[in-house]
This record gives C-alpha cells, sequence and structure tokens, in this order.
C-alpha cells in the first residue's frame, strides 16, 4: 500500500480548548465568590464542601475529544486519494461527532462564570483581572514558545506576522479559542443580568440564529473559504453555548420537567442531521464549511449533548481516568497540537502502513499524545512547583 503523503498545512493541526481554563480556574476562584457560602467573617471556621468531579469528568471528556478530533484532521488528506478513500469518511464521522468540544467547555465555563460577584465596578475589575491573568499569561508564554521554534526553522517570519498571529490566535491554531473566551468573560455580568430576566433567554437564541444565518450568507454568497478564525473568534457565534452554562447555574431546575431519554434521543438524531449538512457541504464543494463548527445542525447537536451531560452529571460514576484528564485539561490543551505533530512523525516513519487504516492510526496518535502531555505537565510541575506551572505555563 502507498502512503498518502501529509500536506505541511498538516502543522495547522489546533491544540485547542478552554472552558478547560474556566472551569478549573471559577471552579477554584467559586470558593471565593460565594459559592460555598463563604464570607470574610468566620472565614477560618469554613469548612468547603467537597468538590464536584462531575466538572472535571466533563472537562476530562471534552479535552480527550479535542484531542481525537485533531488526530482525526490527518484523516481528511485521503479525500482525493485513489484508494483508501473510506479513511477520509471515517475521519468526517469522528469530526461532526467531536464537535462539540468547544460548546462542553463554554458550558462548564458559564456555569461557573454565572456565580461570580460583579456587584460593583471594583467586583467587575477584580473579576476580568483575575480571569485574564490566569489565561494570558499562558497565552503568550506558548505563543511565544511556539513562534520561536518558527524562528528558528528558519520559517517565514516578521514582526507583523507575530502580531497578526496573537491577535487572531494564529500561532498555535485553536488559541484563537482563549480569545473568545476573553470576550465572554467581559460580558458575564451582562449574561447573569439576562438570564434573570423573563423573556431574555428567547433574545439570546434569536440573535445566536441570525448571526449564524450571517455565516451562512457570507459562505454561500461572499466567501466560501472565509478563515476559520473570524467565524470562530466572535462570541456570538458559540453565545448559546455559553449562555445554557449560565442558565443551568441560576434556574438548575429547568432541566428537572424534562425526562433523560428526550435527550439521548435528541442528540443521535441530531448528530445524524450534522452528518447529512457535512455531507452535502463536501459534495457540493463548501469543505471547509462542512468542517467548521459553526452550522445549524451542528450546534443544536452540541446544545444537545450539553444538556444530556448536565442531566446525568450527578448520577454516573464517572471514570477517574476522566477526573485526571479534566485537571490537565488547560496544560494538554496548550500542548497537545505541537506534541502530537512530533508524534506523528515518528509514527510516519516508523508505522507506515498502520497510516492507511485510519482508526488504528488515530487510536495509537491520540494514546500516545495524551501520555507526553501528561508527562510533561507532571514533570513541569515537580520540577517549578505547580502554582508556578500554573500560572506561566496553565500546567
Amino acid at each position: 500500500m502507498n502512503v498518502i503523503p501529509i500536506p505541511k498545512s498538516v502543522n495547522t493541526i489546533w491544540p485547542f480548548k478552554n472552558g478547560i481554563l474556566e472551569s478549573h480556574a471559577a471552579c477554584e476562584g467559586a470558593k471565593i465568590e460565594g459559592v460555598t457560602g463563604k464570607t470574610g467573617v468566620g472565614a477560618a471556621q469554613h469548612v468547603q464542601r467537597p468538590r464536584d468531579l462531575s466538572f472535571d469528568a466533563l472537562r476530562g471528556l471534552a479535552i480527550f475529544l479535542v484531542v481525537l478530533s485533531h488526530a482525526g484532521v490527518i484523516g481528511w488528506y485521503f479525500k482525493d486519494a485513489e484508494t483508501g478513500v473510506w479513511n477520509f469518511y471515517y475521519s468526517m464521522f469522528v469530526r461532526q461527532m467531536v464537535m462539540c468540544t468547544i460548546p462542553i467547555f463554554l458550558a462548564v465555563s458559564g456555569y461557573w462564570l454565572a456565580g461570580a460577584r460583579c456587584e460593583s465596578w471594583a467586583d467587575y475589575r477584580a473579576f476580568v483581572k483575575k480571569r485574564v491573568t490566569r489565561i494570558f499569561i499562558p497565552y503568550l508564554f506558548w505563543s511565544f514558545f511556539f513562534y520561536g521554534i518558527i524562528v528558528l526553522r528558519g520559517q517565514p517570519h516578521s514582526l507583523s506576522d507575530l502580531i497578526y498571529k496573537l491577535l487572531t490566535g494564529g500561532v498555535e491554531g485553536n488559541y484563537f479559542f482563549l480569545l473568545m473566551l476573553l470576550q465572554f468573560y467581559l460580558l458575564t455580568p451582562l449574561f447573569i443580568r439576562l438570564a434573570k430576566v423573563r423573556g431574555a433567554t428567547a433574545l439570546v437564541v434569536l440573535v445566536h440564529v441570525l448571526f449564524v444565518a450571517f455565516i451562512y450568507a457570507l459562505r454561500f454568497g461572499y466567501n466560501k473559504d472565509i478563515p476559520f478564525a473570524y467565524v470562530k473568534i466572535p462570541f456570538v457565534s458559540w453565545l448559546c453555548c455559553f449562555y445554557v452554562g449560565v442558565i443551568y447555574r441560576l434556574h438548575p431546575d429547568f432541566l428537572s420537567r424534562s425526562s433523560v431519554w428526550w435527550f439521548a434521543v435528541s442528540a443521535p438524531l441530531l448528530l445524524l442531521l450534522s452528518l447529512v449538512e457535512g455531507g452535502l457541504l463536501t459534495r457540493y464543494d463548501y469543505f471547509e464549511f462542512a468542517i467548521n463548527d459553526i452550522k445549524y445542525s451542528t450546534l443544536l447537536y452540541a446544545i444537545a449533548v450539553i444538556l444530556l451531560l448536565f442531566k446525568i452529571r450527578l448520577r454516573v460514576n464517572w471514570p477517574p481516568l476522566l477526573v485526571f484528564l479534566g485537571n490537565y485539561s488547560f496544560g494538554i490543551y496548550f500542548t497537545h497540537g505541537f506534541i502530537m505533530r512530533g508524534i506523528h512523525k515518528v509514527l510516519l516513519s516508523r508505522m507506515p502502513l498502520v497510516y492507511n487504516v485510519q482508526p488504528v492510526y488515530q487510536a495509537i496518535l491520540t494514546v500516545a499524545t495524551f501520555v507526553v502531555c501528561c508527562v510533561v505537565i507532571y514533570v513541569t510541575r515537580k520540577s517549578i512547583g505547580k502554582e508556578r506551572a500554573e500560572r506561566l505555563m496553565g500546567f
């Protein structure tokens, strides 16, 4: 069997994440912001509640799907292959199935941020400073680190290119997510207020629907290959995904009247709809649109998955492995793209035949990436201390 060559563009495999950051940061910060009932008086006698491991597990599930998704990017290069085209269809199926990852992270972030105390400008400034610092310092660290590698390799680079990539999260692909999440941080007080106003949810949904319609209009009427960052950076593209987490936090009974089976059935049906839409877009030469998260069918599927996970999160005995990955998720997000590309080069040279069986190849690549990422994070924490590693590198 011949091995399909991998274009250099595979180097844009995205690491990605981030509700990761927020879910961990806000979960810890929630102890200060009133979730545990702590106040300034008698704080020393306060006994904290046990940590809710279900949200760690949800982050672990999401980061697993993220890495699996990025491993699947390699299979797209079988699209026009003479043999093994089934690998492309498999990779497309995986892509559509895991496109609930960013929405899951956003929903978890929305849940924790909805507990923030922003009753004054002083509260708001403290809230923004804390969240922005936890994101931005690791973002700058890794962006300069990876751009430094570009410079050392002698690849095209310039100051203007660096500035552009910093502003669009383009140094390492899916770092755009951090810039999008920052917008939600800044607007958190607004969403908290909206969630408490009768009828405001309908307005939020309408704004999201109209903005996605605008994206469709741009795709079909102007440029079918709009750079993904321009579509994904605006917070409005993901509006309902974040907002559903806010609603769940402030109105926890809104799911009580719905059967878990309703979500368990609707999620696969909406996934099927997403597969159909993706297939049609691919057939009519809108491939970049087909693999993009911002489609009606994909967003509906993602929200159904979020609601299902929220519905069952306290009923499930979550595997310890998912909880572990959840605690490492922010660091994995920052590093897994670079590590995955390195492992891919080794596997391709040592196991070329396995490459032509993408389900096996992607599984090996995914597991190997997780192992190396977790070892790197663990060793770094032990070497420079967990607090410093977290503050500087997101570990």
